[in-house]
């Protein structure tokens, strides 16, 4: 032992002796074997960490790809009792749908490059009417001499940075990999300098492209791509760490044939391995629970406008002429419009209504009051109006809400309705939904594979905050095609239940078939219709005309049903076979009245076929009673031949059928079409048909005060139908749109205010009315030109809508503000303290002030944010 200090061997003789020299060989030994036994076990950990945590993770998404063999149980999933349960892939996270306005983008050098930033700068860019199928490509901004913007500036801390100016630009096809390659190299060519150049060319260590590439399809992909939010990542990863570690760590199918010192060396390696893994778990589920409540919080409005017809000012009196010489005043007054161009109310009035072509059209193009109230369906916008007009104009209506028809909102769904939770608490009648489907004509882009998984999660969060805003009474419709229809269908029903399926209806919406599909034309598509309950859901049925009740046309906008002949033609339809359904009726001939029971000199009907041969009536005698009760019973004398006729019907009209065809419901004709003759340079893909978005909205509850929502508004053809109904009925029902694409400003806005001012258009001009005729303004024809008289009109309704823009979840993101740099406060504090504030709370405490800063509300309308505008691509 003296020749021994702290375990190690010093005595000179001592380790000269053979006994020394073996003892410090063996030491020799087994250090190197300890070393190399924690070295195989820190590399294995790290391979299980890689491994598990690639495993979840795809391209920042955490999503469910556990690895099952063959033969194994099926996936688990939660179990509360259910008879079924659907689960997918993205179940349990948020869809976020990315706007793909592509804004300003700043990245730094690495330090052996000096840290300089570099920006690319969004300029502008051309408008996107189809989200999904748009094609947009980089093109540098040249100035008046043709020569790139590019150019070097000083940053806020006094380094060099280089600005690159772009717009995006819509392309019928985007550049191959070798003429992007090209493209890159050239932008090369105009930087400023060789050591910009030596920097944006550089290959990091690992990285299969330059930092230029990589920036730039990181610049557009993240603006693009979807992306998800999980829900509870913290809980997921963990569940998901335990079954790794005991399927493919600790490897329980083979345990029994493993040695005592194999289990003790699995123990040490998965200890060390939760208790790493669950520290980046903290961490990660940090960040995710962090982009969970910037996405829940509900999110500012950034722009409130109002659109009136004229008659609504001059229904105000003396206030409503001071608010038309204001008007006046400013009509001509031209704003930046969403299209880049200056416009002024004038000229959007031209624009959308032509009115330079009528014939009482001042002379001199200044518009007067008398020409206003001539055409006073025009719709003006506050957005062309200083804001004290605005104020000036809301404060004199008494009834504002009363005055609103219609309300737009230019935001992703899922943020539109939950600003809408409190205000409209079960005050929505309809909700009609035609979400983008994943078909053969239009796929979804969705960032991973799992499209189907991506297309029930962006679905699936809305229902919940639709749910919460409809009367019990209330039905939801769903247009959807075959691609989606069962998991759509098993969707509602998770959240419905079984007694919340109302019907389904088939649609005809393209008669000659599609001509793309392998097998089948397919030639329709369905509307799923729920509510809370299918005994408290009401469904209102068409109305019958009595001039078509005994004769049924195909192709009859009502819809009502065929009257049948009360007695049985078929099976089982003699006096022998079925006795209590043979029985006379008797009918006055004069007064209409029916009766089983035998009255004088009343006509006696009995069951006699064409051949004179006896047969039964197809109802009981207690069954017929109760059709005659309800008014479903008809005697009619038919070429001498006394007919006894049954409807199926309710007093109110004929019940929809679950299958819908005629011409009328053609999307090409009612949609496309349609939508061609009021927007003739629209390029909006599968407007729906106008009749069928009409009769599902009527029977899903729309009546005369109903409120009707549409979350997927696409092209506004739910509230051209709604207006339509006001039309035909009077009623006042309203509307509530939400779209987030940019054809909210292109196609829907401008179609509801076109459709306002005129049913009927003609190549983007509204056609006159003159005892009953229809003509368009000024189209060479001569019989139109005659009804371009004073005594001519055009059939306008009186409307009002009120459009808001949400903040986006990017511009939430853009106006994140840290705060101080909390670290000095954690000084001499312990060592787990500041652990649990980095990989727990560092986040929350550093955005407190931001996400919670109450100072906003004392001065609510002072509000500042950075709000990127989608038109010109920069933040103001």
């Amino acid at each position: 032992q003296l020749a021994f200090n702290s375990g190690v061997l010093t005595d000179g003789p001592a380790k000269e002796s053979g006994d020394g020299q073996l003892w410090m060989t063996l030491k020799e030994e087994f250090d190197s074997g300890e070393e190399k036994a924690n070295a195989q076990l820190e590399a294995e950990i790290y391979s299980h960490l890689t491994e598990f945590f690639s495993r979840y993770y795809d391209e920042a998404d955490f999503l469910s790809k556990r690895r099952i063999k063959a033969g194994d149980a099926p996936y688990a999933v939660p179990y509360s009792g259910e008879e079924v349960m659907l689960h997918w892939a993205n179940k349990d996270q948020y869809y976020i749908k990315s706007s793909k306005d592509l804004k300003d983008y700043t990245f730094t050098l690495p330090d052996q490059f000096g840290g300089k930033r570099i920006q690319f700068k969004c300029e502008r860019q051309d408008p996107v009417l189809n989200n999904n199928n748009a094609k947009r490509e980089f093109h540098l901004d040249l100035d008046d001499d043709g020569k790139p913007q590019i150019e070097t500036s000083e940053d806020a801390d006094g380094k060099e940075a280089l600005v690159i100016r772009f717009h995006f630009k819509i392309v019928d096809k985007t550049r191959t990999a070798p003429e992007t390659k090209a493209w890159i190299e050239h932008l090369l060519e105009l930087l400023p300098s060789d050591e910009w150049r030596k920097a944006l060319t550089d290959t990091p260590k690992g990285a299969k492209t330059n930092l230029i590439t990589r920036h730039l399809n990181n610049y557009t992909r993240k603006n693009e791509a979807d992306f998800f939010i999980h829900k509870q990542l913290g809980k997921f990863l963990r569940g998901e760490l335990d079954f790794y570690i005991k399927n493919e760590v600790m490897h329980l199918d083979d345990i029994d044939e493993k040695s005592t010192d194999y289990l003790t060396t699995r123990v040490r390696l998965i200890k060390a391995l939760r208790t790493i893994s669950h520290h980046i778990i903290r961490f990660l589920a940090q960040l995710e629970n962090f982009q969970k409540k910037l996405w829940l919080k509900k999110k500012y409005v950034t722009e409130t406008q109002y659109c009136f017809t004229i008659d609504r000012v001059v229904s105000l009196g003396k206030q409503g002429e001071v608010l038309l010489d204001t008007l006046l005043s400013h009509v001509d007054d031209k704003i930046r419009r969403y299209d880049g161009e200056m416009r002024s109310q004038h000229d959007e009035w031209i624009k959308l209504y032509a009115i330079d072509e009528l014939e009482d059209y001042p002379g001199d193009g200044k518009l007067t009051a008398e020409f206003l109230r001539a055409h006073d369906k025009l719709m003006l916008d506050t957005v062309f109006y200083p804001p004290g007009f605005k104020w000036q104009l809301l404060g004199a209506m008494d009834d504002l809400e009363g005055q609103l028809d219609g309300l737009l909102i230019h935001s992703e769904g899922f943020q539109a309705l939950n600003l809408l939770q409190d205000r409209y608490r079960e005050k929505v009648k309809c909700v009609y939904a035609d979400p983008p489907y994943n078909t053969v004509e239009g796929t979804l882009l969705y960032k991973n594979k799992f499209k189907h998984s991506s297309w029930l999660t962006m679905i699936s969060q809305q229902i919940p905050l639709v749910a919460s805003m409809i009367f019990p009474e209330s039905s939801i419709s769903y247009a959807i095609d075959d691609y989606e229809k069962s998991r759509l269908k098993l969707l509602l029903e998770a959240y419905f239940g079984e007694n919340g399926i109302l019907g389904t209806a088939v649609v005809e919406i393209k008669p000659s078939g599609r001509t793309n599909d392998r097998y089948f034309a397919t030639s329709h598509e369905y509307y799923l219709v729920f509510g809370s309950s299918s005994s408290s859901a009401e469904i209102s049925f068409f109305p019958l005309r009595e001039d078509v009740a005994d004769e049924y046309d195909e192709t009859d906008d009502v819809g009502a049903f065929k009257w049948r002949d009360f007695l049985r033609t078929g099976g089982f339809s003699t006096p022998k076979e079925r006795p209590n359904s043979f029985y006379p009726i008797y009918f006055n001939g004069e007064t209409g009245e029916i009766s089983l029971e035998k009255q004088k000199n009343w006509i006696e009907i009995l069951p006699i076929d064409s051949e004179g041969k006896q047969r039964v009536w197809r109802k009981t005698p207690p069954s017929f009673k109760s059709h005659l009760e309800d008014g479903e019973i008809r005697v009619e004398n038919i070429r001498g031949t006394w007919k006894v006729r049954l409807i199926d019907r309710i007093k109110e009209g004929t019940r929809p059928k679950s299958v819908w065809t005629g011409s009328k419901y053609d999307a090409a004709s009612h949609g496309t079409k349609l939508l061609k003759s009021i927007l003739p340079d629209n390029n909006f893909g599968f407007p729906k048909s106008l009749h069928a978005t009409k009769d599902i909205i009527f029977c899903c509850g729309a009546t005369e005060e109903a409120t009707t929502l549409d979350y997927f508004a696409g092209s506004g053809t739910t509230a051209h139908a709604v207006i339509n109904l006001n039309r035909e009925d009077n009623g006042n029902r309203n509307y509530i749109l939400v779209e987030m694409g940019d054809h909210f400003d292109t196609v829907l806005k401008p179609r509801i205010q076109k459709v306002v001012y005129s049913a009927d258009w003609k190549d983007g001009k509204p056609k006159r009315v003159v005892n009953g005729e229809c003509g368009v303004v000024n189209d060479g024809d001569e019989k139109n030109s005659k009804l371009n008289t004073q005594h001519s009109t055009f059939s306008g309704i009186s409307h009002g809508f009120k459009y808001l823009r949400l903040e986006s979840y990017e511009d939430a993101l853009n106006n994140l503000d840290l705060g101080e740099d909390r670290a000095p406060d954690l000084l001499g504090l312990g060592d787990q303290v500041r652990e649990d504030f980095l990989f727990s709370y560092q986040l929350d405490v550093e955005t407190r002030g931001h996400l919670l800063n109450l100072d906003r509300f004392r001065d609510p309308w002072g509000c500042q944010l950075k709000i990127h505008d989608p038109h010109t691509g920069r933040g103001e």
